[in-house]
């Protein structure tokens, strides 16, 4: 019975509603920075061959995936949250966004005539770091 159908199962990003939401669009995915206050401070070499000091910080990174047939809602919108760390030159600003969302289903098994679906994302993120520098001319 499910075989069929199976095939035109997709999964998209969602808000918590289960409306779909196009992941290169602003505030698609919530991003929350949190300092490492408590991390070892790192240098590293700039481009132009500057040491600088980098702060290393946690992102948190929250959505829903829902999936559907034929752009018919067919599961309650998941939450997911994914925790990363990295860091940053030290005093600068970060903006995120994604830069590729991939969704799939990676693993079905259809037992006692029950539907378990493994679902896997990729959230390519872009993190742009950035400061205010004065010029003189």
């Amino acid at each position: 019975m499910f075989s069929t159908k199976l095939t035109r199962i997709k999964c998209c990003l969602t808000d918590k509603n289960g409306n779909i939401l196009d992941p290169y669009k602003p505030n698609a995915v919530s991003y929350t920075i949190i300092p490492l206050n408590h991390a070892v401070q790192k240098q590293f070499r700039s481009i132009s061959g500057k040491i600088l000091d980098a702060e290393k910080f946690l992102v948190v990174i929250k959505g829903y995936i829902s999936l559907f047939i034929e752009n018919k809602l067919i599961s309650e919108p998941k939450p997911f949250k994914v925790y990363k760390i990295s860091c940053k030159p030290k005093g600068t600003d970060l903006s995120l966004r994604i830069y590729d969302f991939k969704c799939g289903l990676n693993t079905i098994c259809i037992r006692n005539n029950l539907l378990n679906i493994n679902v896997k994302a990729l959230l390519g993120t872009i993190l742009h770091s950035e400061a205010q520098v004065d010029l003189v001319i």
